[in-house]
Protein backbone atom coordinates (compact mmCIF):
# COMPACT_ATOMS: atom_id res chain seq x y z
CA UNK A 1 0.00 0.00 0.00
CA UNK A 2 1.70 3.21 -1.17
CA UNK A 3 1.73 5.77 1.91
CA UNK A 4 3.30 9.19 3.30
CA UNK A 5 5.13 7.13 6.89
CA UNK A 6 5.85 10.19 9.24
CA UNK A 7 7.93 8.48 12.12
CA UNK A 8 6.59 9.87 15.42
CA UNK A 9 9.49 9.57 17.77
CA UNK A 10 13.05 10.19 17.79
CA UNK A 11 15.46 7.74 19.73
CA UNK A 12 12.33 6.64 21.55
CA UNK A 13 10.85 10.29 21.96
CA UNK A 14 7.46 11.20 21.31
CA UNK A 15 7.94 14.34 18.62
CA UNK A 16 5.76 17.31 18.73
CA UNK A 17 2.35 16.89 17.29
CA UNK A 18 3.01 20.64 14.82
CA UNK A 19 6.13 18.62 14.06
CA UNK A 20 4.90 15.50 13.20
CA UNK A 21 1.74 17.28 11.18
CA UNK A 22 4.17 19.74 9.22
CA UNK A 23 6.71 17.02 7.96
CA UNK A 24 6.09 15.72 4.65
CA UNK A 25 6.95 11.94 5.21
CA UNK A 26 8.77 9.40 3.27
CA UNK A 27 6.79 8.24 -0.04
CA UNK A 28 7.13 4.53 -0.15
CA UNK A 29 4.94 0.89 -0.19
CA UNK A 30 4.59 -0.03 3.53
CA UNK A 31 4.48 -3.98 3.93
CA UNK A 32 4.03 -5.78 7.05
CA UNK A 33 5.06 -9.67 7.38
CA UNK A 34 5.57 -12.36 9.56
CA UNK A 35 9.33 -13.01 9.80
CA UNK A 36 11.56 -15.18 11.65
CA UNK A 37 14.08 -12.57 13.46
CA UNK A 38 17.54 -14.30 14.65
CA UNK A 39 18.64 -11.34 16.29
CA UNK A 40 15.22 -12.29 18.57
CA UNK A 41 15.22 -15.77 17.93
CA UNK A 42 11.47 -15.59 17.30
CA UNK A 43 9.03 -14.98 14.68
CA UNK A 44 7.96 -11.37 14.64
CA UNK A 45 5.70 -9.10 12.50
CA UNK A 46 7.72 -5.94 10.76
CA UNK A 47 7.05 -3.27 9.13
CA UNK A 48 9.16 -1.80 6.47
CA UNK A 49 8.95 1.02 3.95
CA UNK A 50 9.87 -0.19 0.32
CA UNK A 51 11.35 2.52 -1.77
CA UNK A 52 10.14 3.29 -5.41
CA UNK A 53 12.19 3.93 -8.82
CA UNK A 54 14.95 6.56 -7.78
CA UNK A 55 14.40 6.86 -3.71
CA UNK A 56 16.93 4.95 -1.22
CA UNK A 57 16.36 1.36 -1.04
CA UNK A 58 15.50 1.45 3.35
CA UNK A 59 14.16 5.09 4.20
CA UNK A 60 13.11 4.02 7.35
CA UNK A 61 14.52 1.15 9.55
CA UNK A 62 12.06 -1.59 10.08
CA UNK A 63 9.47 -1.57 12.34
CA UNK A 64 9.71 -4.87 14.87
CA UNK A 65 7.14 -6.22 16.64
CA UNK A 66 4.79 -3.91 14.35
CA UNK A 67 1.24 -3.74 15.55
CA UNK A 68 -2.02 -1.26 14.32
CA UNK A 69 -2.80 0.95 16.87
CA UNK A 70 -5.05 3.52 15.61
CA UNK A 71 -6.56 3.60 12.09
CA UNK A 72 -9.22 6.61 10.49
CA UNK A 73 -10.69 7.47 7.21
CA UNK A 74 -7.34 9.74 6.43
CA UNK A 75 -4.93 6.97 7.30
CA UNK A 76 -3.28 4.53 10.59
CA UNK A 77 -0.83 4.29 12.94
CA UNK A 78 1.69 1.25 13.25
CA UNK A 79 3.80 1.03 16.44
CA UNK A 80 6.27 -1.05 17.60
CA UNK A 81 10.43 -0.53 17.53
CA UNK A 82 13.50 0.03 15.55
CA UNK A 83 17.24 -1.06 16.22
CA UNK A 84 19.04 1.64 14.90
CA UNK A 85 23.32 1.20 16.07
CA UNK A 86 22.06 -1.96 17.77
CA UNK A 87 20.05 -0.06 20.69
CA UNK A 88 16.05 -0.20 20.13
CA UNK A 89 13.55 2.16 20.30
CA UNK A 90 10.11 2.90 20.63
CA UNK A 91 8.38 3.90 17.14
CA UNK A 92 5.44 4.90 15.58
CA UNK A 93 4.49 5.42 11.97
CA UNK A 94 1.66 7.69 11.17
CA UNK A 95 1.24 6.70 7.67
CA UNK A 96 -1.32 8.45 5.15
CA UNK A 97 -2.68 7.66 1.72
Amino acid sequence: MQVYATPMRRMGVALPRKEISRSEGVRGDVRVTCVMDSEMGRATNTAEIVAGPGMQEHPLPALRDARLSGMSTVGFVLTGFETVDGRAYAQSWWCRL
